[in-house]
């Protein structure tokens, strides 16, 4: 077991989140778990951003992070955003 990580400004830290990715990916395909982070990620721009923002860049760097980036951009695609992805990495 793992003790919650304590919150950062609303969000978690990157050291607090570690136990709870750990905890989370236990036992899940990885790309499972990045699926679940782009979709995650995704709904929280769609709540954010105005109702007139149809059209986003999203800058995705390398490793596990760049790859939600993907994943979010790929359903917010679907919801009919106008993505612009950019690799940096």
């Amino acid at each position: 077991m793992f003790a919650a990580p304590r919150a950062l400004n609303g969000g978690l830290s990157r050291e607090g989140s570690r136990p709870l990715e750990a905890a989370l990916a236990a036992g899940l395909p990885p790309h499972t778990l990045m699926q679940r982070a782009g979709l995650a990620a995704a709904e929280w721009a769609r709540r954010v951003l105005p109702d007139t923002a149809r059209r986003l860049l999203i800058l995705a760097g390398p490793g596990n992070n760049g790859g939600d980036a993907f994943e979010m951009a790929c359903h917010l695609k679907a919801w009919h955003y106008r993505v612009q992805l950019v690799f940096i990495g």
